[in-house]
Formats: structure tokens, sequence, C-alpha cells
């Protein structure tokens, strides 16, 4: 998203840092970035969010299958404290 972001900012606003004479690191943080920040604000936000609620399902899923398994171990074992220890 990011390096997307910086190669769609115009090359006349490249040049014109450069024609200022400014140091990269000075044109990547005075001139470039701040316009790419705006650019690419919508779409990290929406990659954000797609990883918050693709790590939570995963989790819910992971957890209900684990639990499963220890149940199933449980009562072919009666083991209880020594399987859900393993579980958590």
């Amino acid at each position: 998203i990011w390096r997307g972001c910086i190669q769609a900012i115009p090359g006349g606003q490249w040049e014109a840092a450069q024609a200022l004479s400014l140091p990269y690191l000075s044109r990547m943080r005075d001139v470039i970035l701040p316009q790419a920040f705006k650019i690419a604000l919508a779409p990290t936000v929406g990659y954000m969010v797609q990883i918050i609620k693709g790590t939570s399902l995963a989790a819910i899923i992971g957890f209900v299958e684990i639990t499963r398994s220890g149940q199933i171990i449980n009562n072919a074992t009666f083991q209880p404290l020594m399987v859900f220890s393993a579980v958590a």
C-alpha cells in the first residue's frame, strides 16, 4: 500500500523538491510522505480491519476446535486435569 502511494505522487512533486535542492530525507519527510499519507490512509485502515477480523475469527475457530479435541481425549483417557492443562 505504502510503496504504491509513494509511487502515485506525481513526478512534478519529486522534481520540485529536487529543484529546491532538498536532501533525500527532507524531500521524503516534507514533500512526498505527507501527500502519500493522505492517499494511503483509507486503504491502510481497510487492511487493518481485515487483519483484525480475520485474526479474531481464526482465534474463535481454533479455540472451539481445540476444546472439542480436548473433550474427546478426556472422554477416552479420563484425565481431565492433564488434558485441559495441555489445551490451555
